[in-house]
């Protein structure tokens, strides 16, 4: 959709403003010209460089699943009223609905007390009731996702994170949601189920009674390395909800409450039973439309088309690609920086300056959102950079923008990632392996011009500029090219494996199993820090030909994996910028 003029479905809806744009489409608020009405339609964009084969399945599991959401008829539902299928992508009209969200709320009235929370849980549950016996699971529970009215609770987005999980597939290959508030098991790739809504109920619910998200690290990838491996904070003892709000927060599915249980904790608040439940709620004027709140953007944070996942256990890391979301570049192997005189930590990959290690991580980017911006019961994801602020345009919807605590969008556990300016870089030379450094950026890790250093939790490399940080699963960011798909992901762990090349080899037979066309071109061992091994390959995902790098290396305690994978069209153009991130990766 272009500004201006513009219609959708036909004529019927006339697009009157853009309201919120994102990494997967754009809002825009209309007027229905049958019913004469206002609406807010949303595009998924669907990737133009994935093949025709692949976009017309999308196309039916876009269209699919939101007809699903269509069919939720309750009263805490915010509808969505109609689905558009076209060449470009799918146009999603919703209800434009003028309230503030339970996020706004709060952050503008502080806390709320137990009574008034028991309530608003009563109307989330009683519509996650309802979704879950029609099959519709909505993955996203949030406070930025229920609205706040006169008219009661709404909740928004129903099947638009199934949707946008299904087009950033396709781009980043990341699991949609909210870092603060994504279920565990969400975190660690599982298929979305019930129980995770209910996670995601529990700390909507503690952040309305206490103002912060329970597992907020500031951070992407620290915030969701808390939701899988820390406990939060128990609500204290005044707090009548505190029981059943920790037991929706267990890390395992099984020992969260059922819906009859939660259902019985809640009423008994509303009737007085229990623990204190807080003060009297003060009056407020639902309507109001609050200041929309800034966003930020998070790291686009999904797997890439081919899911490379690495295990705490290989070469340093395993990125062995699994299961391919959807097409995408192909990862290989970088090759070794031109030039003598390695980098100050570690050997340099005693390659050929030919080709080596261009890991092109998949295409599809997954525009994990929680950099979400909540126009009237549309969810609008910004398109920023993680670390930067969100930009949306002008007359926002009423509901404004939101972000949620903990930022950016859905990350992985672990390696959270900012952009440095390159001055920042004196810090991981500082850092390195080399007796003799005084802080100054070592010649050959300068960054080349058109290029920035990207940091993250124990490593930087420089990449060209424009190029999106996105977290994606564990410990893993990508690092990819909105223009072409191609990427390089960057996985570490802290227990390596002693022998990159074995563990190579064995996770070449496992990948062969999985994928169409695969073909192992090499996998030796190289010259590079303390232990090194390169694994060349290609093979097929989502109708595309890919070709990738993966070079896995240990260096001082820790393993690193870079994966580095574009279109196989595309790699012998791309495949030499492979040696400027082997040149200026630095362990921090």
């Amino acid at each position: 959709m272009t500004p201006g003029p513009t219609t959708v479905a036909d004529g019927r809806y006339e697009l009157v403003r853009r309201i919120g744009r994102g990494a997967s489409g754009e809002v825009w608020l209309a007027e229905d010209t049958r019913l004469r009405r206002q609406v807010a339609i949303k595009r998924a964009d669907i990737p133009e460089y994935l093949g025709d084969a692949e976009q017309a399945r999308i196309r039916r599991r876009l269209e699919r699943e939101a007809r699903a959401a269509a069919r939720l008829r309750r009263p805490g539902v915010a509808p969505l009223f109609d689905v558009h299928v076209s060449d470009d992508g799918v146009d999603l009209v919703m209800a434009y609905i003028d309230a503030p969200t339970l996020h706004q709320l709060v952050a503008e009235e502080g806390p709320l007390p137990d009574a008034r929370v028991a309530e608003i849980g009563l109307t989330i549950l009683s519509v996650l009731e309802e979704a879950h016996g029609q099959g519709v699971v909505h993955r996203d529970i949030k406070p930025s996702n229920v609205l706040v009215s006169d008219d009661g609770v709404k909740v928004t987005d129903f099947g638009i994170a199934a949707i946008l999980d299904e087009t950033a597939l396709t781009r980043t290959g990341m699991a949609m949601g909210s870092p603060s508030y994504i279920a565990p098991e969400q975190a660690k790739g599982d298929d979305p189920a019930p129980t995770a809504d209910l996670w995601g109920l529990g700390a909507t619910l503690y952040y309305a009674l206490t103002g912060v998200a329970p597992f907020d690290r500031q951070r992407a990838i620290a915030t969701v390395h808390a939701v899988v491996n820390e406990p939060h904070e128990p609500l204290d003892g005044s707090h009548a909800l505190g029981d059943v709000i920790d037991r929706l927060l267990a890390k395992d599915p099984a020992d969260r409450p059922s819906v009859p249980e939660i259902r019985t904790a809640f009423e008994r608040v509303l009737a007085g039973d229990g623990a204190s439940g807080g003060e009297t709620e003060p009056e407020r004027d639902a309507t109001a439309v609050l200041t929309p709140a800034r966003t930020v953007a998070a790291p686009a944070g999904s797997q890439p088309p081919v899911d490379v996942q690495p295990t705490v256990a290989s070469p340093p890391v395993r990125t062995g690609p699994d299961e391919p979301p959807a097409p995408a570049p192909a990862r290989a192997p970088a090759r070794p920086p031109a030039g003598d005189g390695a980098s100050p930590w570690g050997r340099r990959l005693g390659i050929a300056a030919a080709v080596l290690l261009l890991a092109v991580v998949g295409v599809l980017v997954l525009t994990s959102g929680d950099p979400t911006t909540d126009l009237g019961g549309v969810a609008v994801e910004d398109d920023t950079a993680a670390g930067g602020e969100a930009a949306p345009d002008a007359g926002a919807a009423p509901a404004g923008e939101d972000a949620d605590a903990g930022g950016e969008g859905v990350p992985a556990p672990a390696g959270a990632t900012e952009r440095v300016t390159d001055t920042a870089t004196d810090a991981a030379a500082e850092a390195t392996e080399d007796p003799e450094a005084t802080g100054d950026e070592p010649p050959d890790a300068a960054v080349p011009d058109g290029w920035e250093r990207v940091a993250g939790e124990t490593w930087s490399v420089a990449v060209p500029a424009g190029w999106e940080v996105r977290d994606a699963s564990g410990p893993r960011v990508d690092l990819v090219d909105p223009a072409s798909g191609a990427y390089l992901r960057v996985d570490w762990t802290d227990s390596p494996k002693a022998d990159p090349e074995a563990d190579w080899q064995e996770q070449s037979e496992a990948f062969a199993a999985r994928h169409d066309d695969y073909r192992e071109l090499r996998i030796e061992e190289v010259d590079y820090a303390d232990a090194a091994a390169i694994w060349e390959y290609t093979y097929r995902a989502g109708g595309a030909a890919l070709h990738a790098y993966n070079l896995g290396f240990v260096a001082g305690a820790r393993g690193y994996a870079l994966n580095f994978q574009t279109r196989a069209d595309d790699w012998e153009a791309m495949e030499p910028m492979f040696e400027d991130f082997l040149r200026t990766f630095r362990p921090t």
